[in-house]
């Protein structure tokens, strides 16, 4: 046991709580964007271990990550021969969780520069040869003419609740091009957003089903506690196969 678990273990659970909330109240939103998803300050460490600290506040690394792998091929989101866009991959949490289950491609993208170059570190060097590829949020965004109807899965695990409506409408119907007839989008994380339609910490926003709903018909949601410290809710979307268009599903 690390000398930084022992401590946590001695702080009262009542402690911990008020540290993570504290910390939380930190996250601070652009008012000038660099770029189209140019939204948050606060995702760039410069040590690895803060950039994880980040990606999950309160589950356990490895059994929130085996939990979210296992749905994924439960499923059928995830499958062998795929090519699949991890959006706000971070420090490649799930990028390398697929690499090691599936035969699969990934583009892992994310717009923080210092959790790619995390990512470099985190994913073992043989599924950067070919097997994943890391991407800015830009370079994919200028990618996306190329990836028409090329992928088969399109990921937002964790991430989509934290990006500011205006941003989510304008750049979920870009992604959606990529996709497949027959791809499918799935989202992972909470209930609603975090955020309000500025960007700023909101108490009381949209649901994320409101959200999804302006773009696509959601063919299955979900409630998953096991593995998790915190219920997650998913919902899981596909593409028919003529027409490109989203269908509705039998919902579970």
């Amino acid at each position: 046991m690390t000398w930084r678990a022992l401590v946590r273990r001695r702080i009262p659970r009542w402690a911990r709580d008020a540290i993570r909330w504290y910390r939380r109240q930190g996250f601070r939103y652009k008012k000038h964007r660099e770029s189209p998803t140019d939204y948050l300050t606060e995702y760039d460490h410069r040590s690895l271990r803060r950039a994880k600290g980040s990606i999950l506040w309160n589950d356990s690394w490895e059994g929130a990550t085996r939990s979210t792998s296992e749905l994924l091929a439960d499923l059928g989101v995830v499958r062998d021969g795929d090519t699949v866009i991890d959006y706000g991959a971070g420090i490649g949490r799930m990028s390398r969780a697929l690499a090691e289950r599936f035969q699969v491609r990934v583009l892992a993208v994310d717009r923080s520069a210092d959790m790619r170059r995390h990512a470099l570190r985190y994913i073992p060097p043989q599924y950067l040869d070919g097997t994943i590829q890391l991407l800015s949020d830009v370079e994919l965004l200028e990618r996306l003419p190329s990836l028409t109807r090329s992928i088969d899965a399109l990921l937002f695990i964790e991430v989509l609740q934290h990006i500011p409506e205006p941003i989510i409408d304008d750049l979920l119907p870009q992604l959606l091009t990529a996709l497949k007839p027959g791809g499918r989008l799935f989202v992972l994380g909470n209930r609603e957003l975090d955020v309000d339609a500025t960007g700023a910490l909101a108490p009381d926003s949209r649901t994320i089903q409101e959200v999804l709903e302006h773009h696509v018909l959601i063919e299955r949601q979900d409630l998953w506690t096991e593995g998790f410290a915190k219920p997650r809710h998913s919902f899981l979307c596909s593409v028919e196969a003529q027409g490109g268009t989203l269908k509705p599903g039998a919902g579970g």
